[in-house]
């Protein structure tokens, strides 16, 4: 998704090297993604908005405001949708009987996530 990659570039990118996700500037993939969300993406974001951040946060963060975005902001899915989207299983009855995959309702919430993140 061309979207994707121009938010992490626009976003991330510090350095001259070929890693969008780095820690040296780009010139080395990050190793543990501890390192990314304690040390890049805090100066990234104070960069970007001017302000630091109020509290540290991990990954769980940064999917539960998507989340939250998808489900009020874009009025998108709902439940099901959500918890394909990230990739939580769904044990109910229905869910046995029916196979269908969402795929083309998932790839509409993602390209209108990249359009909110790109206006």
């Amino acid at each position: 998704m061309p979207e994707a990659v121009a938010i992490l570039e626009n976003s991330f990118r510090g350095g001259m090297g070929d890693y969008v996700l780095s820690t040296t500037g780009g010139e080395k993939p990050i190793r543990g993604l501890a390192k990314f969300y304690q040390a890049r993406l805090p100066s990234a974001i104070l960069t970007k908005q001017g302000a630091a951040l109020s509290a540290p946060f991990t990954s769980h963060d940064l999917r539960r405001s998507t989340v939250t975005h998808i489900a009020e902001s874009l009025g998108i899915g709902g439940e099901p949708l959500i918890k394909r989207l990230f990739g939580h299983a769904d044990g109910s009855v229905t869910a046995i009987y029916n196979r269908y995959g969402y795929m083309k309702e998932m790839l509409a919430a993602l390209e209108a996530w990249a359009r909110e993140l790109t206006r």
